[in-house]
């Protein structure tokens, strides 16, 4: 229960503009992964 407690705390604080910079690790994280996948096609 408490991975699912942090993340969802994670997730409010993006939504709600509180930390700008867990926004910006989890676009450029998906960014990446999505790159990787589009490369290896």
């Amino acid at each position: 229960m408490l991975i699912l407690y942090i993340e969802t705390n994670f997730l409010m604080a993006i939504a709600k503009g509180q930390d700008s910079e867990a926004g910006n690790l989890l676009y450029f994280s998906n960014t990446k992964n999505f790159l990787g996948w589009f490369e290896s096609q």
